[in-house]
């Protein structure tokens, strides 16, 4: 799940759901019990769709599996746009290997249709940085 588009606030799931044609991998209701974290509801609605399932090491790769998702759902997405209660983000998750302990950079170079799909589609974009042992 290195990429993942996440749908947050406070909407009604199954209208939303209606709308698209991608089916998520988790959906989280406001007000139901956070089973991960204590046992408090949850603070707003959530749904999570897979956009790949590429390691965390194929950055490029999820940026182009991440493009063509967007385009096979632009219309289906679009329609979000119009519910202004709801955060639409693509959350990407990187490895980061600690390499040398006085640089400690991380350079993402994200390929300008990306950045116009998800101006277009009025989304956020996440990077969430791993750190793994080797």
């Amino acid at each position: 799940m290195p990429a993942v588009l996440k749908l947050t606030g406070d909407y009604d799931v199954d209208e939303v759901l209606s709308l698209l044609n991608a089916k998520p991998y988790e959906v989280n209701r406001k007000g139901d019990t956070n089973k991960r974290k204590g046992k408090k509801p949850y603070a707003a609605t959530t749904c999570k769709f897979d956009v790949n399932k590429l390691g965390f090491d194929e950055v490029e790769k999820q940026f182009e599996d991440t493009i063509t998702f967007l385009s096979n759902n632009y219309v289906d997405l679009k329609k979000l746009t119009n519910m202004k209660n709801i955060k639409r983000c693509i959350d990407i998750g990187i490895d980061s290997e600690f390499r040398d302990e006085n640089n400690l950079s991380v350079q993402l170079s994200i390929p300008p249709k990306l950045m116009r799909l998800m101006g277009d589609l009025e989304m956020e974009l996440v990077v969430t940085q791993y750190w793994f042992n080797r």
